[in-house]
């Protein structure tokens, strides 16, 4: 569980990535992109998953790319390790005055029966949800 954890920490602290679209149902609601997020990395669509973090105007090189798709990968092996995400709960979500930030806290069920939650802050970037690389 601390693994999984530890995935995390480093892919919200760490990266920036490409400019990509998560799909349409980012563009909804900020819990949305966070559920498109872990289906994708849960599946192995990492450069989908990709597409949902937000970039902030910065440019991305092939090495960063890189890095992020390793922890990307490390994150779908903790969740086959945990038999799948059974369930996706959003506790609480907050979308700013300004319209373009919000918060997440969503709680994940595994097939082993482990929990675990995790808070999110996200960008509207071009219209759609992003998962933010950086804390608010």
């Amino acid at each position: 569980m601390k693994t999984k954890n530890l995935v995390f920490a480093l892919f919200i602290m760490g990266t920036f990535v490409f400019l990509n679209s998560c799909g349409s149902g980012s563009s909804i609601s900020p819990s949305g992109t966070i559920k498109e997020f872990a289906t994708k990395v849960e599946k192995g669509d990492i450069d989908g998953a990709i597409g949902c973090i937000a970039t902030e105007g910065k440019t991305v090189d092939k090495e960063t790319k890189g890095k992020l798709t390793l922890i990307l990968g490390m994150g779908k092996g903790q969740m086959e390790k945990k038999q799948g995400i059974k369930n996706m709960e959003v506790l609480n979500e907050q979308v700013d005055a300004d319209g373009k930030t919000a918060t997440v806290k969503m709680k994940f069920t595994y097939g082993d029966g482990s929990t675990d939650e995790e808070d999110y802050t996200l960008l509207k970037e071009d219209g759609k949800w992003k998962i933010s690389m950086t804390k608010k």
